[in-house]
């Protein structure tokens, strides 16, 4: 006595007081008026794969707003407006955005293809490297590298290069697996082609060689002239010096007396670094 029975079904509650929970398993009513379902979805499937649209997706009951519609409300209405929906031209889609088919090819043509494409290599793995390096700073073909080397031209190649070149010549058992090579050229690695090229070039040691000391003999002519110029004036000085050649023969005399008899005896002259060594034969008195 004193509670009231609960209200039938679809009869509003007494005032103040909350309507039943939903049985369960049941459908839970929500407050405020009904939402028709948002459209999730194109029309049709896509007829191939696609890219990936990135967006942040929002599930249907975060598009709503209890206090009024949303953005997402009013696309709704304006697509229910029109009969057929909001029209997209799918086909143009999938022209944009599919994903490129990738086409399997025959692994045998790839097979053949790859050793084709395949690169020679017949040198050192360490010789081919540093000739490799080399050619690289030419910024040129073999073809006009080795060119450069028949003409001994040394306006393209420095002194440096010239050395460095001169280590990396080709010798004869480098040459020998690269004689022996029946197959085509253009396969052949960049070193086994530069190699092939500088071994056809008459004495092209010798052309290197040459292109180095042409570099460096203005170099070593700058460095040794002066000291030339010197040595010739300091020859003529002592030629024309007439009180030197009194002292010498001094020295000779007495070098010719104190040495009589023995194999240093009867000399006709000695050499000047003699005279350093005077002080070696000492006198029996203290001067």
């Amino acid at each position: 006595p004193g509670v009231p029975p609960p209200p039938f079904p679809g009869q509003p509650g007494a005032p103040g007081v909350p309507p039943p929970p939903p049985a369960f398993g049941g459908p839970v009513v929500m407050a405020g008026p009904a939402i028709a379902a948002l459209p999730t979805g194109p029309i049709r499937k896509p007829s191939q794969k696609m890219k990936k649209f990135n967006w942040t997706k929002l599930a249907g009951n975060r598009v709503h707003n209890q206090q009024g519609q949303t953005v997402w409300d009013r696309v709704q209405q304006v697509q229910a407006q029109k009969h057929e929906g909001t029209k997209v031209d799918y086909n143009q889609i999938e022209t944009l955005f599919s994903q490129p088919q990738i086409v399997k090819k025959d692994k045998k043509q790839k097979i053949e293809k790859k050793k084709a494409n395949a690169v020679v290599d017949l040198l050192d793995p360490k010789t081919s490297l540093n000739v490799n390096i080399f050619l690289k700073q030419f910024r040129r073909s073999n073809a006009e590298v080795a060119e450069l080397i028949r003409k001994g031209d040394i306006l393209q190649m420095d002194v440096d290069q010239c050395k460095v070149l001169s280590s990396l010549l080709p010798t004869a058992d480098d040459m020998q697996p690269l004689l022996d090579y029946k197959g085509d050229f253009k396969q052949l690695g960049t070193a086994e082609q530069f190699f092939q090229l500088v071994w056809n070039i008459e004495s092209f040691r010798q052309r290197v060689e040459a292109m180095r000391l042409r570099h460096e003999f203005a170099q070593g002519y700058n460095y040794l002239h002066p000291a030339l110029f010197t040595l010739k004036s300091a020859a003529q000085e002592i030629e024309e010096n007439e009180e030197l050649c009194e002292i010498l023969s001094i020295v000779l005399v007495a070098g010719n007396f104190i040495n009589m008899g023995g194999y240093a005896g009867n000399a006709a002259g000695f050499k000047f670094d003699s005279l350093l060594k005077m002080d070696d034969t000492r006198a029996n008195k203290p001067r």
